[in-house]
């Protein structure tokens, strides 16, 4: 056709071909713009998918992998050659995991959707590997993400074909122009089924990106801001999308740490790379939490940084995890810490105990000994030195397997030790440091002992490790503990070191205390003997003194004026052997030994007797003795008389001495525990009107050696020990004795309680008690009492023979243990008096050999030994009956009787 022909169209058609070449021109330009959009979109995509943060796939119903991205492939294990066999992502799951993957797929099927879940791949290498999982249903596929692009390719190929149709199709139109409108139709078809395939694909990667669990954002290069953030992001930093999106760090987040996040940000952008960020912290509304942050820079195709990707997870349960898994092995480690510190504890307490379970040292040493073998060594060793001869003596030597060979006991016996060594015993007791061996090999031990050929010995032992530790007392080492460890691996450390030490400063302090016990039970044995003899000494030539005395005043031939004197003497004489038996007393109250006894006597009869015996001196001083209550009081009791005595005579006779003018007064009163008891205190209030004390001497009255002031002693004489004694006794007796008031010359009260239980038992006197009550019987004139005394002492034997010079006694003596035992055994005698402390033979060794000869006869022991003791001591020798001296006339008549030697009645018995 030609221009002419052209021009001469109708007009009609004229009109209608222009119409269709500029409806063509406009669908061009439609198809044009969609290619332009869906070319942005795929850059956009491709960057995301070769980012290779996470694995992208899409499957079919069955399971099969139909795509999968570099990352899944990667993560299983798996070429891209053979995903194209068939793969099934069930191939990788574990049966146990099945049920949850099934049920995924059921809640695609129905929802379109599935929620995020985590499982487990199992690959063909037998490693597995957890993965999280999320599934969108898809124009009919299951899309799992990690992403998977196979989709977007599809839809590239097919906007390609459509582009190259629509281009044929162009051509071909425009050289037909009814053809071509009929193409329009068609073309504008396709180019709408391609805009919609490419939303769906936008749309696709919108959902994968915002269900991801973690999170992940988008900032411009520029400024920072963000362009893009997934909802977990939204929820985490706790704040909406639109608050978020356009704004940067420093909008939201405190300035140190919007800082921080910059400074990397820009750290990235400059070095193009990856960047990995183990732990950063992050303010959210609902507190700090902590995340692994990925950021990676996205370029144009200049090289330009165009935008900052960044992937966050929320680590902050894990690090919570890691912290309490951390907090859990710390508790652990202090709970075994404790428990070895309760074990160490345990056996200081054992080892403390058989320390402290006898104060003698080899005893206490070999139990300490035994419980170290039993808990932290297999042999233990203890050895003393002797500084003076620089030797050292084995103590102890124990094994956990029963005896040590005899040659490791005696070793070290009396043994010259070389405290200039550098190592080993020697060392350790020159310098008291410990030494800790965990090696022993025999070259070491010889260098340690050397000219001793220990070594050798060491090694056939099978000692493998030990530990040496000082044993001293204020700087001053004694000896040594050794600690062997043999045949075993176990080497000794600081802390079995620190132990070891321990235990060595109690060794060390129990051996000073048995040693210092022994010292003072030396002492104490000396101090006793020292009294005893101190006792027999001064009771002996007493004794002599107040017999004569007594035989002097028997003369009814004295005048005024000579029995005054003779008097004089005897009063002193018996103050003198009261001070000498207060002595006694105390030495017994000190160390513990005196014996309380509980006898059933009657109470009246002792008050009266303490009356009568103290009324002499009232009258001497022209005072009143004053008995009050006596009548009210229990007929018998049970208490210790004897020591009831003894009170009552210090607190009423000091009472005395120190009144005078007026008098004294005892009310004595029965308090029960409760009505009807038996039980219950004896109370005596001793009252005088005497010099009384002030305060300052009331606070020290009880006091042993004391007197109110020094004047008293001068003026009122004493040892001070009355009170002293009488409160000792008083309290062994259950109760005590207190100073109630007291007042310059206006007198003193003293309370003296005791407890007593009341006997409802009347005694009936036995036929000896009788024998011993009633008035003795005359013997026959023509059988005199043989009597022999035995005694070294002339003096004695010269008192004794006066006191039984009567008619109806014959009396022999004997100057000592030899010739007593002699007249004994070759004459018949009806009593034989024994001193105990005599030359050539004591009274023990006479009563031995009496006894072994076969002597029936009484014996009775006549000794100054009035320690505690004594008495039984003697009746365990063998004698029949013991009589202390000073020996007085009475005291000798009152014996008689008991062994059926009762004198004549000329001879008046003194009760």
């Amino acid at each position: 056709m030609n221009a002419r022909d052209f021009y001469s169209l109708n007009p009609y058609v004229l009109g209608l071909l222009i119409f269709s070449w500029v409806a063509l021109g406009f669908i061009f330009f439609l198809w044009h713009k969609a290619r332009r959009t869906e070319s942005r979109s795929e850059s956009r995509f491709n960057e995301l998918f070769k980012s290779n943060i996470i694995g992208y796939l899409i499957g079919n119903e069955t399971g099969t992998i139909l795509a999968a991205n570099d990352y899944y492939l990667n993560l299983l294990e798996i070429s891209r050659d053979e995903l194209c066999t068939g793969i099934s992502w069930k191939q990788f799951t574990p049966p146990e995991y099945m049920p949850i993957s099934e049920k995924a797929m059921r809640e695609l099927q129905t929802k379109g959707t599935t929620a995020p879940f985590e499982k487990e791949y199992q690959l063909r290498s037998g490693r597995r590997v957890w993965v999280l999982v999320g599934t969108v249903l898809t124009q009919g596929e299951a899309v799992s993400y990690i992403l998977d692009i196979s989709g977007r390719k599809r839809a590239e190929r097919e906007l390609a074909e459509a582009k190259s149709q629509l281009e044929e199709n162009v051509n071909s139109r425009t050289k037909e122009l009814l053809e071509a409108n009929r193409e329009l139709s068609r073309l504008i078809q396709e180019g709408e089924v391609a805009t919609e395939k490419f939303k769906d694909t936008q749309n696709f990667l919108d959902s994968v990106i915002e269900n991801i669990p973690n999170m992940i954002f988008v900032k411009d290069a520029k400024d920072l801001r963000f362009v893009r953030l997934n909802r977990a992001g939204v929820e985490l930093i706790g704040q909406t999308r639109l608050q978020l999106l356009g704004k940067n760090d420093y909008d939201f987040f405190p300035k140190a740490q919007a800082d921080a996040f910059t400074s990397k940000d820009r750290e990235v952008l400059a070095g193009a790379s990856v960047v990995d960020i183990l732990e950063e912290p992050l303010t959210t509304s609902s507190g700090t939490r902590f995340l692994h942050t990925k950021k990676i820079p996205i370029f144009d195709k200049a090289g330009h940084a165009l935008y900052l990707l960044g992937i966050s997870e929320d680590i902050t349960e894990k690090k919570a995890v890691e912290m309490q898994r951390l907090e859990l092995v710390q508790v652990q480690a202090a709970r075994a810490a404790a428990e070895r510190t309760n074990a160490r504890l345990s056996f200081l307490s054992k080892a403390s105990a058989a320390l402290n379970a006898s104060l003698d040292i080899r005893s206490l040493l070999n139990s300490f000994g035994q419980v170290i073998v039993e808990n932290m060594a297999d042999w233990c060793v203890i050895d003393f030195y002797d500084e003076k001869d620089q030797t050292v003596d084995r103590i102890v030597a124990l094994s956990s397997e029963g005896p040590l060979p005899k040659e490791i006991k005696e070793w070290w016996q009396s043994k010259t030790v070389d405290t200039s060594a550098a190592e080993g015993l020697g060392y350790v007791i020159r310098t008291g440091q410990p030494r800790i061996y965990k090696e022993l090999t025999a070259d070491k031990v010889n260098r340690m002992f050397p000219d001793t050929n220990l070594g050798d010995r060491v090694a056939a032992w099978g000692i493998t490790a030990t530990m040496m530790v000082p044993l001293g007392y204020h700087g001053k080492v004694f000896g040594a503990l050794s600690f062997i460890v043999r045949d075993t691996p176990q080497k000794y450390d600081d802390f079995d070191l620190s132990i070891a030490q321990d235990l060595a400063k109690r060794a060390s302090l129990a051996i000073e205390n048995a040693r210092l016990y022994t010292q003072a039970s030396e002492a104490s044995r000396a101090k006793s003997a020292f009294l005893a003899n101190i006792s027999h000494e001064i009771r002996t030539p007493l004794g002599a003194m107040l017999g004569f005395a007594e035989l002097i005043l028997d003369d009814k031939g004295l005048n005024a004026q000579q029995e005054t004197y003779i008097s004089t003497i005897a009063r002193n004489g018996r103050q003198l052997l009261r001070l000498v038996d207060e002595i006694l007393d105390l030495s017994k109250v000190e160390s513990d030994r005196i014996q309380i006894e509980r006898l059933s006597f009657s109470l009246p009869t002792l008050l009266k007797e303490v009356h009568s015996l103290l009324k002499l001196k009232i009258d001497e001083r022209g005072l009143k003795l004053i008995l009050k209550g006596v009548d009210q009081l229990p007929e018998r009791v049970k208490t210790d008389p004897l020591r009831l005595r003894q009170i009552l005579f210090n607190i009423v006779g000091n009472a005395i001495k120190f009144t005078e003018r007026g008098s004294v007064t005892v009310r004595a009163r029965f308090r029960p525990e409760s009505k009807g008891s038996h039980k219950g205190s004896l109370e005596i209030l001793v009252t005088d009107t005497g010099i009384g004390m002030s305060e300052m001497s009331m606070a020290n009255i009880f006091q042993p050696f004391v007197q109110a002031d020094g004047t008293m002693t001068r003026k009122y004489g004493g040892t001070g020990l009355g009170l002293f004694l009488s409160r000792k006794l008083a309290r062994l007796l259950g109760g005590d004795v207190i100073l109630r008031r007291s007042e310059p010359d206006r007198g003193s009260e003293f309370q003296i309680l005791i407890n007593i239980e009341v006997d409802s038992v009347k005694i009936t006197p036995s036929p000896e008690n009788m024998k011993l009550l009633s008035p003795p019987s005359v013997n026959d004139q023509s059988s005199p009492i043989k009597i022999l005394l035995v005694d070294d002492s002339a003096d004695n034997r010269t008192l004794i023979s006066a006191f039984l010079s009567r008619p109806g006694i014959h009396l022999d003596t004997a100057e000592n243990g030899v010739v007593g035992v002699d007249k004994a055994l070759h004459n018949t005698y009806d009593l034989v008096l024994m001193d105990i402390q005599m030359p050539e033979m004591d009274g023990y060794e006479a009563i031995r050999v009496l006894n072994q000869k076969g002597y029936r006869g009484p014996v009775v022991a006549l000794t100054a030994h009035a320690m505690k003791g004594d008495r039984e001591r003697c009746l365990r020798a063998g004698f029949d009956d013991y009589l202390c001296k000073p020996v007085n006339r009475q005291s000798l008549m009152n014996l008689l009787p008991r062994y059926g030697t009762t004198p004549p009645a000329s001879a008046p018995v003194l009760h």
